[in-house]
């Protein structure tokens, strides 16, 4: 696992979930409406200076410079302060949602603060272990700790003045951070939420966060999918379409989707695909990426000039003519050149394209919670194929209690539950025991277990005894009884769920 996971950290898919042991997802609203919105018309008659209803907005750009005649035009705005008073005031008489931007993972220039961190500089840095605060080197800026009073104290501040200022709402950026440093996940996931808390009126808007959007997703409003359909070449050094053989893509479609679209399910909320392409590039290529995006129900914006965010406007008559949302509830394509070998049947609540979801205590780095319900069990004949990060979930290789959360689309009173146990370079990974539960009365339930699991077993049957309809049951593994190779890890390539 240590090769593999250097090789996945090489091609930037580190992802590392850990969501508290407390965490349970519960339903925003009727499935079957917020599953319509995916398919709705795009609407971009005149708004006559009335903002449109949040959920059906059709157009959105981003870029943080001064004010342009052009942005008058879009639904949402998402900006900087370089906007201005008077800029920022147009958009409002127009009727343009306006949201703006802001750190919560990481902070530029580097500031003394309170002056109680080493070195004299604010407490609210994550240091190294050299007491130097610790830099991201792309972008000159530094790491923050989202548990830290006095970040908190600072971030606090700067919403207030935003929203004193007239915006509708915050873009929140660097949540990514969780991604290189898990163990700060819960203090951003609850920095979050106590935004929302706070200002509940205002629009919150996510740049990617992937990691953090199934713990927080009834905080948000809205999620930014950049780089959905484009990526940086090397070979020409220019943006363009993105590789359909590259790992981002693997990523985006497999992982990025999965999560943003399962859980927009539950609560419905706008996704902009922001995309980054030369504004002398081909109309043809620029038309496709935002037809793709919009397949996904990705509202798009091309930059049109790279990576540059206060650069010229993209026209407003360049709009998809794609099918908005046909592609939105696969979820993950079909991985080209295997079977799915798991049951796909309606009778199955736990798959995804039956509208179950699943969530996770946490995730070894590189592991997708994703994998558990996505049709594919593990195999010799697959598992190459596959690559391991999908093929396979494992949960953080820690000294704790882990469990895997089945949400099914009703309630329903489960007969059984099916464990596919992980399969890797031909090694079983069964744990020694588990328990289900489930959510009855606001409370956790024993409705089953399997005890004394052979090793290397490699599929596990619980029968399951439930008093009344629940959608939330979850697999645990007490701590220590994962496999016998690795007993704080809890290792699942699939789960399936039945009720008579």
């Amino acid at each position: 696992m240590k090769k593999k996971l250097l090789a996945l950290i090489a091609s930037v898919l580190t992802v590392a979930m850990i969501i508290p042991a407390a965490a349970c997802n519960r339903s925003s609203g009727n499935t079957e409406e917020n599953t319509a919105l995916f398919y709705q018309e795009a609407d971009y008659s005149d708004r006559n200076g009335q903002k449109r209803e949040w959920n059906n907005v059709s157009s959105y750009f981003c870029n943080y410079g001064v004010f342009q005649e052009e942005m008058l035009k879009y639904d949402v705005a998402i900006l900087s302060e370089n906007i201005g008073a008077e800029g920022l005031q147009k958009l409002q008489d127009a009727g343009v949602w306006t949201v703006c931007y802001i750190s919560f993972g990481e902070d530029n220039p580097l500031r003394t603060g309170d002056g109680m961190g080493p070195g004299g500089f604010s407490s609210y840095y994550l240091y190294d272990d050299e007491d130097k605060p610790i830099p991201n080197g792309d972008w000159g800026s530094y790491y923050t700790d989202p548990g830290s009073p006095a970040w908190r104290e600072f971030l606090y501040n700067e919403i207030q003045r935003i929203v004193d200022m007239g915006f509708d709402g915050i873009f929140i950026d660097t949540v990514d951070s969780v991604d290189r440093f898990p163990e700060t996940f819960n203090d951003m996931c609850d920095l979050i939420r106590s935004v929302d808390e706070k200002w509940p009126d205002i629009k919150m808007v996510l740049n990617r966060g992937f990691t953090v959007v199934p713990t927080v997703y009834e905080s948000l409003d809205g999620v930014m999918f950049e780089l959905f359909s484009t990526a940086y070449d090397l070979t020409t050094f220019r943006y363009d379409m993105l590789a359909e053989d590259s790992a981002q893509f693997a990523y985006n479609r497999q992982w990025g989707v999965s999560i943003v679209n399962a859980v927009r399910q539950k609560k419905y909320f706008p996704v902009f695909g922001l995309e980054y392409y030369p504004i002398d590039g081909a109309e043809t290529i620029k038309q496709a990426i935002y037809n793709l995006d919009w397949e996904f129900d990705f509202i798009p914006y091309l930059t049109m000039n790279g990576r540059i965010l206060d650069g010229p406007m993209a026209p407003y008559d360049l709009r998809p003519t794609s099918e908005r949302g046909v592609r939105a509830l696969s979820l993950r394509d079909p991985i080209e050149g295997v079977e799915m070998n798991g049951d796909t049947s309606e009778a199955n609540l736990a798959y995804s394209s039956n509208g179950g979801i699943v969530s996770v205590d946490s995730s070894f780095t590189g592991y997708s919670s994703g994998a558990l319900n996505d049709g594919y069990v593990a195999n010799a004949e697959n598992f190459e194929t596959i690559g391991f990060q999908w093929a396979n979930w494992a949960s953080a290789e820690t000294v704790l209690d882990h469990w895997a959360q089945i949400e099914t689309s009703n309630e329903v009173q489960a007969t059984k539950l099916i464990i596919d146990w992980a399969w890797d370079n031909g090694v079983v990974y069964s744990s020694k025991e588990v328990y289900v539960e489930a959510y009855i009365d606001g409370a956790w339930v024993r409705v089953g277990e399997a005890t004394d699991i052979p090793a290397e077993t490699p599929r596990s049957e619980i029968a399951l005894t439930v008093s009344s309809p629940t959608d939330l049951y979850r697999v645990v593994q007490t701590a220590g009884d994962g496999p016998n190779s690795r007993p704080n890890l809890m290792w699942i390539s699939e789960l399936s769920l039945y009720a008579d």
